[in-house]
């Protein structure tokens, strides 16, 4: 049973050999977010600066749902972390719940302590994550405590994000 969960899905199987332009046209023109998705994490391999640009596009303009802007960060976030963090910082929209936990796995995952604190934008993308943390319900707060937890110790927050 465990086995079929890994497996590619209907998408990934279809777009495996697709050319690097009918990936773009698919993306660029798709209907199917689960076809987008599967498009563009093939094209976060084959085109960098394509997938960067674009993704930060959907990020920027808060396409389609939280789900579909985490599967983004997934795909870019370790491409150009700073530029991808300050294209978050940029939205006018808020950070749902979903896509905020993502964007600290992909800090956890990608970021170390060091390169952080040499962005220049530091103080500015802690702050905003702080802010979009404090909207969150107590509820939401209480399930991403683990994370959260990682997050700070990680970073050296302490003093930042007191509970």
């Amino acid at each position: 049973m465990l086995e079929n969960y890994y497996e590619k899905s209907d998408f990934d199987k279809e777009i495996e050999n697709y050319p690097k332009e009918k990936l773009i046209y698919i993306v660029e023109n798709g209907y199917d977010i689960e076809l987008i998705e599967a498009a563009f994490q093939k094209l976060s391999f084959i085109d960098e600066d394509y997938a960067l640009t674009k993704g930060m596009e959907f990020l920027r303009n808060d396409e389609f749902d939280p789900y579909f802007q985490a599967c983004i960060i997934d795909c870019i976030y370790q491409l150009d972390r700073e530029k991808v963090l300050d294209c978050i910082l940029s939205r006018t929209a808020d950070v749902d719940f979903y896509f905020f936990e993502e964007i600290l796995r992909r800090m956890l995952a990608y970021t170390t302590y060091e390169a952080l604190m040499k962005m220049k934008n530091c103080k500015a993308y802690l702050n905003y994550l702080f802010e979009q943390y404090n909207k969150y319900s107590a509820d939401e707060k209480s399930e991403m405590q683990d994370l959260l937890k990682e997050f700070v110790q990680e970073f050296h927050l302490e003093a930042l994000w007191k509970k």
